[in-house]
């Protein structure tokens, strides 16, 4: 199983999502192959952002799983 995921934040703190939902698939049974970090150079979703983090999610992660036996 491989899956993309990008940190967001919320007033302003960096909330490590990919952690937590890897810390959840092992508790399932998930074994953890590799998380590789890839920078976001250019994207654009929304315009005018109003939030704390003018700069959005700065890099995602693709964690890569395979279930144990």
């Amino acid at each position: 199983m491989a899956f993309f995921v990008g940190d967001a934040s919320l007033g302003g703190i960096k909330i490590p999502i990919h952690e937590i939902l890897l810390e959840h698939m092992q508790s399932l049974g998930f074994k953890k192959i590799e998380v590789v970090d890839d920078a976001i150079r250019r994207r654009r979703l929304f315009k005018e952002r109003k939030n704390l983090n003018p700069k959005g999610i700065e890099e995602e992660h693709l964690v890569i799983l395979s279930k144990e036996s």
